[in-house]
């Protein structure tokens, strides 16, 4: 293969991509609607009730398999804490300042913005840390 060969190559590669919209990050989308779930951190930290952040990724096909279990701890914790969704791939500094590395996930934060634990928790397991909080 000659270079401007290759060099074509390249550039139907990279305009392919574009095109196919690899090159845009991925939109932020609620993957549930609950009441209980707040639109960003700084308003959960706001009602002085510990939070729970629960990461995704819009890709992540087990991410879309947990819905039912989120909207499980909205309800379940929901009047004693408040609730954030946070696309991992949108908050990467966020999500790697404590730990978080992967999706699904749940972060805990006490009612004054302490960090609790990291690690994903199911809703019963959420519901004795907020308990203990």
């Amino acid at each position: 293969m000659n270079v401007k060969t290759l060099v074509l190559s390249v550039i139907v590669l990279i305009a392919a991509m574009a095109l196919s919209g690899c090159t845009e990050k991925p939109q932020q989308k609620t993957i549930v609607s609950e009441t209980n779930v707040y639109p960003d951190i700084d308003s959960a930290f706001d009602t002085g009730k510990p939070v729970v952040v629960y990461f995704y990724e819009s890709f992540c096909s087990n991410c879309k398999d947990q819905q039912p279990i989120v909207e499980s701890i909205s309800n379940t914790v929901g009047d004693r804490a408040a609730v954030v969704l946070m696309d991992r791939a949108l908050n990467e500094e966020f999500a790697g300042k404590y730990g978080v590395t992967n999706a699904p996930n749940i972060i805990v934060f006490d009612s004054n913005g302490e960090f609790v634990s990291n690690g994903y928790l199911g809703s019963d397991e959420l519901d004795v840390v907020i308990g203990e909080l």
